[in-house]
């Protein structure tokens, strides 16, 4: 009988990075690579057992500081040799977390070949057997839940086995038990009580699935043995994450694959079943998140270390199966994140990976919630849309929520990102039943690039309650583009087709603070589609900043740099354009209210054009700012036509000071401006009252007359007042005219000249009187007279047209008036340059104008006369 013996190795594979198992060379080498040294993975105190043909049991050993093993004086026949799983401890560093930490297999060899294909041992759902203390039969150990996972058989035949090596590891999950060795719990508790120095896992295994691995960062190595799909039911919370440099991803399992929102393959899904706890919890920074399906849960990701920094998480479907179908439960949150200082949810715009990294978020009741964090960018994803982004993933209240924000935060497009792609960086936000996206009691924010209230295209309505909502004192916050010329028209939103029912619904809603201040909206389209020419209107206002919302701008600054781009359209809405309620010192310019992007294509809102009420209200600037230095009309001055109300609406209540100028108006369906209560505001002899803009006289047009291109304007003002003088729509208004007016009143479309009363242009220095304002109004009225020449040449202006004006308090008061009523152009046809200068069709003699009066061309007409 020949006596022989059995030894091999025992080591861990620190840098497995899945795919074929590697034997103890190619992995000490690995290694090394990443800074272990020559034989560090060796595992000592690990326990073996040996068994015979039969599966008695023999003897055990433990393996030495080099991790070897040894049983001698054996007879020549088969064995079989067991590792105890159970009995490994990694060579890594540990985090002193007191948690048990259980390995899988990774390799194994018989002493003449190897076996690199059984990972997680011999079945990967069961537990390894504990230790065999009290010499049972192999077969013993295996029952419903355990098995003895590590064992290899041997034959001695006249010679010792020298290599019977085994390899394991912390990273990989191989089942998807709840609990146990090879479960994704174990994982995490692993990882947190295991420290990442050194490590460096392989990103192109052999026969594994291709995935970076960021050096020093760990990664779940999913190995869940065939190419399905596969659910994991925890029982019960998940152990907190608190481990950092920690990648936890399904995209390593085989089969899974990173791809655009609609496109990816993902392979495992975690499903809850219940709202009374979480799935993810996270303490720590340094964490990537992605490759899940996560849904039934309290929440589905939640992050609440105070100050966590460097969290990113992409491309996941939270609130959706893996095959985006909508589960029957939702989620209370999808993601909550609680005092970050550093958050990406969704594309991070590095140039890498980007158009993958979008997050579909839906089926919960508030899709991301953001409190007390900085340093939040939110890009690429689709919130409250199904996989394919064209229908609803029901957002029960909001789809985001961003409270109490003290720092910068980007949702959307930035321009400082390496990634320019908007259709990368945009959000979609959709289905949101209470608000689209809420920013409470925050400052800083910038929401730029993002469909809201639509489908992925930007054509179709998938509504929310409210587009964009602010509430609580909100500050500097910048919804659309910052004009600073870097990708600009990327940065606009669309904020179109929102409201579930009447009432709080609308495009964006800044309602309820006591002290916000510098709100910008700005390059946006608002209650259009993608094209900005087709109406994809909300259901109530457009833009309603309601409240103590001082200094908020909504269009262009006026300083004259890409003004042009901060222009929005606030178009197609089923209630007003624009609402300016009870705050000071703010300015609507350079929009288009009721027509499209092209600045003529009609899309009226169904109400007024904008509004400016409440009590307190003064200062507003709506076409003007005493700030500005851009005096292109075209680009500050709002277009405000198809309005089924008033054009621009300044109610009972507002104080002083609000200047109206610059603006273009055209077939509302009501006045042009109004001040007070609805209806055209009769002239008083003095102008003493009170009301809003203090009730300015409007000024009164006597006559209009154009001769050599000319135009010569006679009529009333207040003294000093600015007068803009405009052609005015064909239209009469108010239509009908109320009996006893004797006048249409002007909606002033095109601006023909701005001048001032009693300045040198001023040709008539007198003080008259009139009565009739063109309302039939009886009493007599003194004040100024004014006369002014304006060169229309180039303008075609033909007989009749319509001339009105606008009357604007100079000085440091800048109240404007109303419409004037209208005077139709006379043009004096010149009876000697062979014109038909007045466009009656007649040129010359053969006008009636030069025949009645001989003196006017008695050459013509003597020569007309042979």
């Amino acid at each position: 009988m020949v006596i022989g013996n059995i030894s091999g190795r025992i080591f861990e594979d620190i840098n497995y990075g899945g795919g074929d198992g590697r034997n103890y060379s190619v992995s000490n080498i690995a290694a090394q690579s990443s800074g272990w040294s020559n034989g560090d993975i060796a595992l000592e105190n690990v326990r073996v057992e040996l068994y015979d043909n039969s599966g008695n049991f023999i003897s055990s050993t433990t393996t030495n500081v080099s991790g070897q093993y040894t049983f001698a004086g054996l007879a020549d026949g088969t064995y079989n040799v067991r590792v105890v799983n159970g009995t490994i401890s990694s060579n890594r560093g540990s985090n002193s977390t007191g948690q048990t930490i259980i390995p899988v297999q990774t390799f194994r060899m018989n002493g003449t070949s190897v076996v690199v294909n059984e990972i997680g041992g011999a079945n990967p759902n069961l537990i390894d057997a504990v230790s065999n203390t009290t010499n049972a039969n192999l077969s013993s150990l295996t029952t419903a839940t355990t098995i003895a996972q590590s064992v290899t058989q041997i034959t001695i035949a006249g010679a010792d086995v020298l290599t019977v090596d085994f390899g394991f590891n912390f990273d990989v999950i191989v089942n998807t038990n709840d609990t146990g060795q090879g479960s994704l719990r174990q994982f995490i508790l692993n990882s947190n009580e295991l420290d990442n120095t050194n490590l460096d896992q392989e990103d192109s295994p052999s026969n594994g699935v291709s995935f970076t691995k960021n050096p020093e960062w760990e990664t779940s190595i999913f190995m869940i043995p065939g190419a399905g799909y596969y659910t994991i039911n925890p029982n019960t919370a998940f152990p907190t994450i608190t481990d950092d440099f920690l990648h936890l991803t399904g995209y390593t399992q085989q089969g899974a694959t990173p791809s655009s929102n609609s496109n990816r393959d993902i392979r495992i899904q975690v499903e809850g079943n219940t709202t009374a706890f979480d799935c993810y919890r996270l303490t720590t920074d340094n964490i990537l998140i992605s490759g899940f399906s996560i849904y039934e849960f309290r929440r589905g990701i939640y992050s609440y270390d105070l100050g966590s920094t460097n969290i990113h998480i992409w491309g996941n479907y939270i609130g959706l199966q893996r095959d985006g179908t909508i589960p029957s439960n939702q989620l209370d949150y999808g993601i909550y994140i609680d005092q970050s200082l550093g958050l990406t949810i969704g594309t991070d715009g590095d140039g890498i990976n980007d158009a993958n990294e979008g997050n579909i978020i839906g089926g919960a009741d508030i899709g991301i919630y953001h409190f007390g964090s900085s340093g939040l960018l939110m890009a690429g994803n689709w919130i409250g849309t199904t996989k394919d982004g064209n229908l609803e993933n029901k957002i029960n209240n909001r789809a985001i929520n961003i409270r109490n924000a003290n720092g910068v935060n980007i949702v959307g497009y930035d321009d400082d990102l390496v990634q320019t792609d908007p259709n990368i960086l945009r959000n979609v936000i959709a289905s949101g039943h209470n608000s689209g996206l809420r920013l409470q009691n925050s400052s800083n924010t910038k929401i730029s690039g993002n469909y809201i209230g639509t489908n992925i295209s930007g054509t179709s309505a998938i509504p929310c309650g409210i587009g964009i909502e602010m509430i609580e004192p909100c500050t500097n916050n910048l919804i659309g583009t910052d004009a600073d010329g870097d990708n600009d028209i990327s940065e606009r939103n669309i904020i179109s087709g929102n409201g579930i029912s009447p009432g709080l619904s609308g495009g964006i809603w800044i309602r309820y603070t006591g002290a916000s201040t510098s709100n910008v909206i700005a390059g946006n389209y608002i209650g259009t589609d993608v094209t900005g020419n087709k109406a994809l209107g909300n259901l109530d206002v457009g833009v309603h900043s309601q409240r103590f919302n001082d200094n908020t701008r909504i269009g262009t600054n006026g300083d004259g740099v890409n003004d042009d781009v901060e222009r929005n359209v606030i178009s197609g809405n089923n209630g007003d354009g624009i609402i300016i309620r009870e705050h000071d010192n703010s300015i609507v310019a350079g929009n288009y209210v009721g027509v499209g992007a092209d600045g003529t294509t009609p899309l009226g809102n169904n109400g007024d054009g904008i509004i400016v009420v409440g009590t307190g209200t003064e200062n507003t600037g709506v076409g003007c700012s005493p700030s500005f230095t851009n005096t292109n009309i075209d680009e500050i001055g709002n277009i405000i036509r198809n309005n089924t109300g008033t054009g621009l609406h300044v109610t009972t209540g507002v104080y002083e000071n609000n200047c109206l100028r610059n603006n273009s108006f055209g077939s509302n369906g009501e006045l042009a401006i109004d001040l007070g209560p609805k209806g055209v505001r009769i002239n008083d002899n003095g102008d003493n009252d009170n009301g809003p803009n203090g009730y300015f006289n409007m000024p009164i047009i006597e006559t209009s007359e154009v001769k050599n291109n000319t135009l010569t304007i006679t009529g009333f003002a207040r003294p000093n007042a600015i007068l803009d003088f405009y052609i005015a729509d064909v239209g009469p208004n108010p239509n009908p005219l109320p009996v006893g007016y004797t006048h249409s009143f002007g909606e002033g479309e095109f601006i023909l000249g701005s001048l001032i009363e009693g300045s040198a242009d001023d040709l008539d220095g007198t003080i008259g009187s009139y009565i009739d304002d063109g309302t039939g109004a009886t009493t007599t009225k003194t004040t100024n007279r004014f006369k002014f020449q304006i060169d229309v040449t180039g303008l075609g202006l033909t007989e009749n047209e319509q001339i009105t004006a606008i009357a604007t308090q100079s000085g440091a008061i800048w109240n404007t008036s109303e419409f004037s009523g209208i005077s139709k152009v006379l043009i004096e046809e010149i009876c000697n340059n062979g014109q038909d200068d007045d466009g009656d069709g007649l040129t010359d003699y053969l006008d009636p104008e030069c025949i009645c009066c001989k003196a006017k061309a008695p050459s013509l007409l003597n020569l007309g006369k042979e």
